[in-house]
């Protein structure tokens, strides 16, 4: 038996792993930082931002041939959610702690769909998209303002943030 492995050196992929609570975010420009500091908030904001940058950085990748997807994992039986207010409270532990164990999946069925975002042949040829269950799944981005603007926006500030660019030459 001969099996023959092709590697396509000139195809990297980046993958961010997402919660769908990205679509319930809103981005606050005056506090990216989350000074006023609300934990839901917080991470609704963190989490449309990964989608944005997401989005904008396969716009400006493409030309590399570097594609840029995100995956939802799915609600995933591992400690992440220990801080979340159902695990916290007593009724969140008697009433929807089993109702929650039903719709959790292993670490490992989790994996499954990251995974098949990162080797999947076909899937090395998408980018900008959003994998659930191993398919695609719609990105559902918030209509209040112009996403695409505060993507833009969102890798300037990531740029200065990180010292790649200088604040005279954010957007040039």
């Amino acid at each position: 038996m001969i099996i023959k492995v092709v590697f396509n050196l000139h195809m990297s992929r980046v993958i961010f792993l997402m919660n769908l609570d990205y679509r319930k975010g809103e981005i606050n420009f005056k506090d990216l930082n989350s000074a006023v500091y609300d934990p839901t908030t917080a991470f609704n904001q963190s989490q449309l931002a990964n989608m944005l940058s997401m989005q904008n950085l396969a716009k400006e990748w493409a030309k590399n041939q570097i594609t840029v997807n995100a995956v939802y994992p799915g609600v995933c039986g591992t400690n992440i959610k220990r801080h979340m207010g159902v695990d916290k409270s007593i009724s969140g532990s008697v009433v929807a702690s089993p109702i929650l164990w039903l719709l959790t999946r292993s670490a490992e069925r989790g994996a499954q769909t990251v995974l098949w975002a990162a080797m999947d042949q076909e899937v090395g040829t998408h980018t900008g998209k959003l994998f659930s269950n191993m398919k695609e799944t719609e990105i559902e981005l918030p209509e209040s303002e112009n996403m695409d603007l505060v993507g833009r926006k969102l890798g300037a500030v990531s740029m200065y943030w990180t010292g790649l660019q200088e604040k005279g030459h954010i957007g040039q």
